[in-house]
């Protein structure tokens, strides 16, 4: 057999970076695609292991996503590690392949949690001027995607502790480089021997940077269409056109009783999480 039918007969997705939202899955998918050394869909979430529509088009569909099936096949998607709404991802995953590799990247859960309420508000999907986003409809999704070890459990019913690469967002902040060459290490492939461009990282995608309509058409059944046969540099580029071009949105401040409602709301799923991994995160809040 040649390398490339080889390549063709092999399972989608080697690796899968399964979350966690607003904790720098767009940077890392960013910098992987600029390594060289992983193939990734041009769309960032294929979102394949979440839709009946995706998921019934099998994996055939899926490795149609990518350019290059020689490299190590990796699927983005923060939206993998949302269990309240998608319970049988890891199922999913497991039963397309149980030898991927997994990776979670985590944040301090307070400050994840805010930043993906204040995306939403940014983005028109939900109301930005409430006293207690907790209480909102979302509120409570907003605070389970913050349960890690919660959302972990599922996994962990096919793979190890051992068998999930938890990254921190702030060594991501702090050394990308380092970030990326451990993952690239952790997935079995030559680490980068140089650095590379951390400017690569999609810097318009910020909350308060595109307007409205924008969350609502690309959470549009035409707009998810278009993303998906859309080269990833274009849309790039239409983010960054739209959000020059658009008014910033003021985010409003969140109370300091909200985020102390907060912490007790996750404070004993990120004790579980710290136990279940081995490691202090001293750097959280809660």
């Amino acid at each position: 057999m040649t390398e490339r039918s080889l390549a063709d007969t092999r399972v989608a997705p080697d690796f899968i970076v399964i979350g966690a939202m607003r904790a720098g899955t767009t940077s890392i998918y960013e910098w992987l695609r600029s390594s060289g050394r992983v193939s990734l869909p041009d769309m960032k979430e294929t979102d394949f292991f979440l839709t009946e529509e995706n998921w019934s088009k099998g994996n055939d569909w899926l490795k149609a996503r990518y350019n290059n099936l020689s490299l190590p096949m990796g699927d983005i998607s923060p939206n993998y590690t949302k269990r309240d709404v998608w319970p049988t991802v890891s199922q999913r995953i497991h039963q397309t392949n149980p030898d991927a590799k997994l990776i979670f990247i985590v944040r301090d859960p307070v400050a994840r949690a805010v930043s993906q309420y204040q995306m939403m508000s940014g983005m028109g999907l939900v109301p930005s001027n409430v006293e207690n986003f907790l209480e909102l409809d979302d509120g409570p999704h907003i605070t389970d995607t913050s349960k890690y070890a919660w959302q972990l459990e599922p996994y962990l019913e096919y793979w190890s502790i051992e068998d999930i690469h938890i990254v921190d967002f702030s060594e991501l902040k702090s050394d990308p480089f380092k970030t990326v060459n451990d993952i690239l290490t952790f997935i079995g492939v030559e680490p980068l021997v140089e650095g590379f461009d951390v400017t690569k990282a999609n810097a318009s995608d910020s909350v308060n940077a595109l307007p409205g309509w924008w969350g609502a058409f690309r959470a549009s059944k035409f707009g998810t269409s278009l993303r998906a046969r859309t080269p990833r540099k274009l849309i790039n580029r239409a983010k960054q056109l739209v959000s020059n071009s658009s008014k910033t949105v003021t985010l409003n401040p969140i109370s300091p009783e909200v985020k102390s409602e907060l912490e007790e709301l996750l404070r004993q799923d990120i004790e579980k999480f710290r136990r279940m991994t081995g490691r202090d995160f001293s750097n959280w809040s809660v």
